[in-house]
């Protein structure tokens, strides 16, 4: 392998877009994170620049563009806005691509392709929704590699009394689309690093030596806050919906969660049977479970192993509470003894010392969250591993044989909007064909549930809207996953709190 140049280091925005203007031929094909890792401050450098100059044309490749919510005039304004500036601060950089999308005002020789949208927020924007792209979570790479992509943009953090980088909140597709590109026989793309001291140190595999990248930029401060996720409240209904889908999850097994409410209402279930067991089962008996007295919801002895595409505030608590805290190693005959409860001491030792009980893709969440991953003792620290989307959404990666023993008895939790007459679940669009979201990872999910021996993947949703007590619209939605004995989507009825089962007859077959 070619020795790599050590990187060009900058402490200019101005700098490093003008170096990456000139390391680049003819239009540029911007890669940047979903979420998190986007280098804000970057991107709106290098629009500044390509917007006024129509002979670089910019196409731009990513997904989650996150952007706070604006505070409004009046007398929203003075309740939203303290909150706003507390949550966010002064000085969020807001992405400026982002800006022009919400006012149709993206210039022509910029394009902006996103396979997921933050929900909601460009139902209103023609050109996000017509350069929306339509990609599982594990095609991307394949996709960035199709499109020519050559320039990779990325947020990273520094080891603390290191040089080494961590690419911490987003392993998810930076390698799998440089393996992708280089499998072509493509041309590396220029890799530029925005080194940001707010974003926790992650260790592992998201690790990478500086020479990784072609350049390292370090802007002055003040650094701004990462971008903090507002929690959406709990209601009674979640709640109940959270407490029969918990009935699902076995000791010892894997566990998936999506982000909201309903995923919240399920970690709040969890954790309470860890500790509190009876309040627990009393909660079930009076939302009428038939589980309610089973023994197998008893706490959790062995834990849970976390893989998951997105780390969030779910996945804190429940490390927190030692739920979340089966370990798993990549040694398949290790994994193959310790599934057989034929384990020997060395096999424990070496799960002791090497194995990791969360895997993620990504993370996003509060501010406490970010804190919370900050401030990690290093055991717990060195628990989490931060993987490719390629090896936590699918089995097909090569490894399949130690990933099926590692995720036993997978439990995929997500959420849906709706769900039509005969079963399918709605997830990402609405029947005029606006994206509200996108597809991300759960055609992945259902496929692993069903590949996977006694998985299930579990769609959660409310069964009635607001304060309306009809069933929730049907909708020809671009996500539509139909009912079968691998899916059950659990609805329950904010009037009631009583449970429906899309896969009712399949329900007590999900459990075992």
């Amino acid at each position: 392998m070619p020795t790599r140049r050590e990187p060009v280091q900058f402490d200019s925005l101005d700098d490093a877009t003008e170096w990456l203007l000139t390391h680049t031929d003819g239009p540029l094909h911007v890669a940047g994170p979903l979420g998190l890792g986007k280098p804000h401050r970057l991107l709106n450098a290098l629009y500044e620049r390509i917007e006024a100059d129509p002979s670089r044309p910019l196409h731009l490749y990513t997904a989650l563009s996150l952007d706070p919510p604006a505070a409004g005039e009046g007398l929203q304004a003075r309740f939203l806005g303290p909150f706003l500036q507390r949550h966010f601060g002064d000085d969020f950089p807001r992405l400026a691509y982002v800006r022009a999308l919400k006012r149709n005002a993206l210039p022509a020789h910029i394009e902006v392709e996103e396979f997921y949208l933050q929900s909601g927020a460009l139902l209103g924007s023609p050109q996000a929704q017509q350069r929306y792209a339509s990609l599982n979570y594990t095609h991307v790479a394949r996709a960035l590699a199709d499109r020519g992509v050559n320039a990779v943009l990325q947020k990273v953090a520094r080891e603390p009394g290191g040089t080494r980088l961590s690419l911490s909140c987003n392993t998810d597709l930076t390698f799998d689309t440089l393996d992708e590109i280089a499998e072509r026989g493509l041309p590396r793309p220029v890799l530029i690093a925005e080194v940001d001291p707010e974003l926790p140190w992650l260790g592992g595999t998201a690790v990478v030596d500086p020479d990784f990248f072609d350049a390292v930029l370090t802007p002055p401060g003040p650094h701004p806050k990462l971008f903090g996720l507002p929690r959406e409240p709990v209601s009674d209904a979640d709640y109940a919906i959270g407490f029969h889908a918990s009935t699902l999850v076995l000791d010892g097994g894997t566990l998936q969660i999506g982000i909201g409410a309903l995923a919240d209402a399920l970690c709040h279930a969890l954790a309470l049977r860890h500790n509190d067991n009876a309040t627990y089962r009393r909660v079930l008996h009076a939302l009428g479970s038939p589980h309610a007295d089973d023994p197998a919801l008893a706490p959790f002895t062995d834990g849970l192993y976390g893989c998951t595409e997105m780390i969030n505030e779910g996945f804190k608590r429940l490390v927190e509470v030692g739920v979340v805290k089966r370990r798993v190693v990549d040694d398949a005959e290790v994994m193959s003894r310790i599934n057989a409860g034929t384990a020997t001491e060395d096999d424990c030792a070496v799960v002791a010392r090497d194995g990791e009980f969360l895997h993620g893709a990504f993370y996003l969440g509060s501010p406490e969250f970010y804190d919370w991953l900050r401030d990690l003792p290093d055991p717990d620290r060195d628990g989490i591993g931060m993987k490719r989307v390629s090896e936590v959404n699918e089995l097909y990666g090569g490894n399949e044989t130690l990933e099926r023993l590692q995720r036993r008895h997978a439990r995929f939790f997500n959420t849906c909007m709706m769900a039509t007459a005969l079963g399918a679940a709605v997830s990402d669009a609405l029947d005029d064909g606006r994206l509200v979201s996108g597809v991300g990872g759960q055609y992945n999910f259902v496929a692993m549930a069903h590949a996977l021996p006694q998985a299930r993947s579990v769609l959660m949703l409310r069964s009635t809207r607001g304060r309306a007590t009809r069933p929730a619209r049907t909708c020809s939605g671009t996500t539509a996953t139909p009912p079968s004995p691998g899916t059950c989507a659990t609805c329950t009825s904010p009037s009631t709190g009583s449970p429906t089962c899309a896969a009712a007859p399949t329900r007590t077959a999900s459990r075992r």
